[in-house]
């Protein structure tokens, strides 16, 4: 196989960015944790009100990483056909061009709208409830 360090390239671009994702996921429910939590105890609904605007942040980060994160593995189906075809490696790392639309289609996946739009609804109820 002619091209297998840019596979590898691209596999560790690929494991970068879902990893990205998964820590992206990780710090909004933490913040949801925290916003609830103030929310609650200072009784004012307006932390939870404030707090959606970050979450919506972290939702287009994860939605911005998941675009990204398919366009490296659209990257790699060629660089593994070149390299099963003996042909010199590219070593192309760009990836396809990010698109607000393509971010918006990955921030409707299933894995990142069962984050965050969950994540939301609390909010706006815990704001509704005081």
């Amino acid at each position: 196989m002619g091209d297998t360090k840019h596979l590898e390239l691209l596999q560790t671009n690929i494991q970068r960015l879902a990893g990205n994702g998964f820590i992206i996921k990780g710090w909004s429910v933490t913040l949801l944790t925290v916003i609830l939590g103030a929310t609650l105890k200072e009784g004012e609904a307006a932390f939870a009100l404030f707090g959606i605007a970050p979450i919506v942040i972290f939702w287009g980060l994860d939605g911005y990483f998941l675009t990204l994160e398919r366009g490296f593995r659209q990257m790699y189906d060629p660089a593994a056909t070149r390299a099963r075809q003996n042909e010199p490696p590219s070593f192309d790392m760009t990836p396809p061009p990010v698109s607000a639309g393509s971010v918006l289609k990955a921030m409707g996946s299933a894995p990142v709208f069962a984050i965050y739009v969950p994540a939301i609804l609390i909010l706006l109820l815990a704001a509704a409830c005081l």
